[in-house]
């Protein structure tokens, strides 16, 4: 209809009539037992263009459309007849009466396709013999028997398929109809039902010239049982069920132990039934030991041959090897759902791949194969947490592809999921894990774990292994000026394994406990052994540039040092590597990036590293881009912030170590801080661990006097704690409008800036409000006189530099001395030299400027104005004080403004410093370790 009108359309519009061009196309399936029509244009070689379904419309026959002809007419009618209801599938199934005639006129039209292979023809009739075949039960059934290349049609008369040749061919000699209609009935007889039969049949199958059945002669055998065991979840029920097998040369019959006496198996060479008589003395003797074996795990008896378990994992993995090794057959069903295996030997390999990477794979021994582990592990990984795994306890089954379940214990999961953290986050884990070569430590704690490992890994491993052991006591130079500390030895000991290792490492001691000494000692050491050619790099905050300088001269004088700064340092750049140690600024490093590109270096030592705490910060990027044959970081504070912060630290020193920062984010950085996950932090530590050296004053300072802190909270009183409360409401109000329209991230960090300084003084937060008042100002005044007069020396911290302004200009007033280092201080060294000397009692330090890097241990009190976000950064300012060559008691006291911003600083700030604990922890757990075995070196063979 839609066609015709479209013609008629184009009629109306004076355009030309176009042709339908369609046919009707008939597709035989592959087994020849279901026709579907489509609609589609002929192309050359029997293609289709655009074929649809087409359904059989009895209309059609009476206003044929286009697209059907004579054929179509002929055939569809008997199509109908012969199928009235269509199937689902959209084809017709073709019934047993199917007229030959039909298949044929289609297969003439050319337009009878064999599924997508192309056009079917007509073949000349082919032989296909018929008779009674016999199965392996002896029983016998009447049956057409095609050739391999035949299949026989449901039709009549009878005809084939020979799908190669892509043809129909009818049967030649096709019997009488009485004899077709016996062969669609394929009648089958049981050996006991033979006499019945032929008495009844016999003449009507030799009248309709068939064959007939032969009686089978029989043979009684005694043979020995063989106990099978078979287990399947057929119905839902998982199973053991007892079976015997009997045997004569190649004939195998199978029996349930309650079948009855006697059975028998068609053998076709000899054409006999073999009739096996049971042995049931054997038989019972076998039930009775499967009984004993299974007894000991509590088995319940559903029927008087079936077993079951309320846990199948032992009877699957003890009684079931320990009976096959005794000959028992086991035959378990691919749906049994217990199909429980224990492992082999776990085989460990590895290969290096190019120079930067490495790949790892690890394989289980399971009956004689070796399965991939990796893919398991990965699911392991996604389904359970190391806590949850050490929690569970026992074996846990992992499922294979094929449906068992390979048990491996718990603990040993954790363990190796500890270390391949990384495949809980594959989404296709393959069998093998490509590693950066900065973690080849992992497979020393692998081939630890008593697995196979492979010749090639077993040479990385040994590499490792030597990452990994303690350095001999290294032997200073004549020209050193200092006696180091016992743990700044160890300490020296350890940058020199990190120097013959050509790795990185993380110098995380306490402040105060003179990582820059340790540093020099192991520069001289590597210049009286001629391995300062070319030159190290120190990259240091500008403030401490001459501090190095003068501790390298003091300390190590026979260093060639040189100072690159300056606008006359490009002109010394030819001659730089006539020195042994360079020294610049992360400044100027982002400055110099080019000429530090080409500069040979044999070392690059980041001091205060938590400079490039921001991983995506341009003092990062560069510090990544230098080249040198180890990188090591010193810093009293690798976890400032977030665990973002130590990446950015490992990716600089050993780069890939820690994986991608994607990769470390989803492993270990929002497990941890967002999810408190206890057991991802533990594997954190213990692979940073071996890389890390940390020592406390508690552990190694133990002549360093005590150090007391102390907060002190003050309530604003009158003005100042009216204003405060008053910009805390406008500013809370004018954030929630903000938030309503989309931003407010800024005004809060303004409003908190403001109330900070308001609790500092009202005046830093309006001019205005200079003479409202300050608590923390009055308590200095009441307090500095007192220390002076009983002869502290007093450092007083402030982020505000204006705060530090206010409290000079009290000072004066009431004719205390007192010295000011800021950001914009020019002469550094030489104000901490008057403060060291008694020039003054109270020094006022802006907490960024004097954060760091200073020694000022004349101070014996510490007064923080105000909390900073950090609380390292407020530990490394006591440390100024604090630190060897301390022969006070040191007092802090940290002022804090009562029922405001600042107590809620404090609490952010306890929190930061527990993160940090976790990372400290681990590290001094594996300088003790390193203590231990470099004490065992350093006293030698009679120790």
């Amino acid at each position: 209809m839609t066609s015709s009108f479209l013609q008629r359309l184009r009629r109306e519009q004076g355009l030309p009539d176009t042709p339908d061009t369609r046919r009707l196309h008939y597709r035989l399936s592959q087994d020849g037992r279901r026709l579907s029509l489509l609609l589609a244009k002929p192309l050359a070689g029997g293609q289709l263009e655009n074929p649809s379904a087409y359904r059989l419309q009895p209309a059609h026959w009476q206003r044929p459309p286009g697209f059907l002809d004579g054929d179509d007419l002929a055939a569809l009618p008997q199509l109908h007849q012969l199928c009235p209801r269509e199937a689902e599938e959209g084809g017709y199934r073709l019934p047993v009466t199917t007229p030959l005639s039909l298949l044929r006129a289609l297969a003439e039209s050319g337009r009878l396709l064999l599924a997508d292979a192309g056009p079917l023809a007509w073949g000349s009739p082919e032989a296909v013999p018929f008779g009674w075949q016999t199965d392996e039960l002896g029983r016998q059934r009447l049956d057409w028997q095609p050739s391999p290349g035949q299949l026989l049609l449901p039709c009549d008369p009878p005809a084939c398929l020979v799908p190669q040749r892509r043809q129909l061919v009818p049967v030649a000699d096709v019997p009488a109809a009485s004899a077709r209609e016996w062969l669609r009935r394929r009648p089958q007889l049981a050996p006991e039902q033979l006499n019945q039969f032929l008495s009844r049949y016999c003449d009507e199958l030799e009248a309709a010239g068939l064959p007939l059945p032969r009686a089978l002669p029989e043979r009684r055998l005694a043979a020995e049982p063989q106990p099978l065991l078979a287990l399947s979840s057929a119905g839902g029920a998982d199973r053991l069920r007892l079976h015997f097998v009997y045997r004569w040369q190649q004939v195998e019959c199978r029996v349930d132990a309650g079948d009855d006496e006697s059975f028998g198996r068609y053998h076709p060479e000899s054409g006999e039934l073999l009739r096996f008589q049971r042995d049931r003395s054997k038989e019972t003797a076998y039930r009775r030991a499967l009984e004993q074996a299974l007894v000991e795990y509590n088995p319940r008896l559903p029927s008087p041959d079936a077993w079951e378990f309320p846990d199948w994992r032992d009877p699957m993995t003890n009684a079931l090897p320990a009976l096959r090794a005794q000959g028992w057959l086991v035959e378990i069903a691919p749906d049994f759902r217990q199909h429980f295996i224990a492992p082999g030997a776990v085989h460990l390999e590895a290969a290096p791949e190019g120079v930067d990477w490495f790949e790892l794979a690890l394989q289980v021994e399971v009956d004689g194969e070796l399965l991939p582990l990796m893919p398991l592990l990965a699911d392991c990984a996604r389904r359970y947490s190391r806590a949850q795994l050490e929690v569970l306890g026992g074996d846990l089954p992992l499922a294979l592809p094929d449906g068992r379940q390979l048990l491996l214990p718990a603990a040993r999961l954790a363990r190796w999921l500890a270390l391949l953290g990384e495949l809980c986050f594959e989404e296709a884990a393959g069998e093998r894990l490509r590693l950066p070569r900065a973690q080849l430590d992992r497979l020393h704690y692998l081939a630890d774990d008593e697995l196979e490992v492979s010749a090639e890994a077993e040479a990385l491993v040994e590499g490792v292994r030597r990452h990994l052991a303690p350095a001999a006591p290294p032997r200073l130079p004549e020209e050193w000026c200092a006696t180091l500390r016992p743990y700044q030895l160890q300490g020296l000991a350890w940058l020199q394994q990190r120097r013959a290792l050509q790795t990185g490492g993380l110098l995380a001691d306490d402040m105060g406990l003179g990582k820059t000494v340790q540093l020099l000692a192991h520069l001289s050491v590597e210049r009286a052994a001629g391995r300062l050619a070319p030159p190290a790099l120190v990259v240091a905050p500008s403030s401490l540039l001459d501090n190095w300088l003068r501790e390298a001269e003091r300390f190590a004088p026979r260093l060639r040092v040189e100072l690159v700064r300056g606008p006359g340092r490009h002109r010394r750049w030819q001659r730089l590597g006539e020195n042994h140690l360079l020294l610049t600024s992360y400044a100027l490093l982002a400055r110099d990036l080019e000429h530090w590109r080409a500069q040979p270096l044999s070392a690059v030592i980041l001091d205060e590293a938590q400079a490039i705490k921001n991983a995506h910060s341009q003092m990062a990027g560069c510090a990544r881009e230098l080249q040198a044959d180890y990188r090591l970081c010193l810093t009293g504070t690798p976890v400032e912030n977030h665990l973002g912060e130590l990446w950015s630290l490992f990716e600089f020193m050993l780069p890939g170590f820690l994986s991608t920062e994607a990769s470390f984010n989803r492993c270990y950085r929002k497990p941890i801080e967002r999810d408190g996950d206890e057991g991802r932090a533990r594997d954190l530590l213990e692979r940073i661990a071996p890389f890390v050296l940390r020592r406390t004053k508690a552990q190694v300072a133990t002549d360093l006097p005590p150090k007391t802190e102390i907060s002190l909270r003050l309530p604003l009183q009158g003005a100042q704690r009216d204003l405060y409360e008053t910009l805390r409401e406008e500013g809370l109000r004018q954030i929630h409008g903000s938030v309503a329209d989309g931003g407010g991230r800024l005004m809060v960090l303004n409003l908190l800036t403001r109330l900070r300084l308001l609790c500092c003084d009202p005046g830093l937060a309006d001019p205005a409000q200079a003479d409202a008042g300050s608590a923390k100002r009055e308590y200095l005044r009441e307090v500095l006189p007192q220390l002076v007069e009983e002869g502290r020396s007093v450092l007083v911290f402030s982020q505000f530099v204006g705060m530090l302004r206010l409290v000079a200009a009290d000072l004066q007033r009431l004719g205390i001395p007192s010295l000011s280092l800021t950001g914009r201080s020019r002469n550094r060294g030489e104000l901490v030299d008057r403060f060291q000397a008694g020039a003054a009692p109270v020094f006022l330090v802006s907490l960024k400027a004097g954060g760091s890097g200073l020694n000022l241990t004349r101070a014996d009190t510490v007064i923080h104005c105000d909390p900073w976000w950090n609380a390292a950064a407020e530990a490394q300012a006591n440390d100024r004080a604090h630190r060897i060559g301390q022969d006070k008691p040191v007092f802090v006291y940290k002022l804090l403004a009562e029922d405001t911003v600042e107590e809620k600083m404090q609490q952010l700030q306890a929190r930061k410093r527990q993160l940090a604990e976790q990372v400290y922890r681990a590290a001094e757990a594996e300088a003790l370790e390193f203590q231990d075995l470099y004490s065992l070196l350093a006293e030698g063979p009679d120790a």
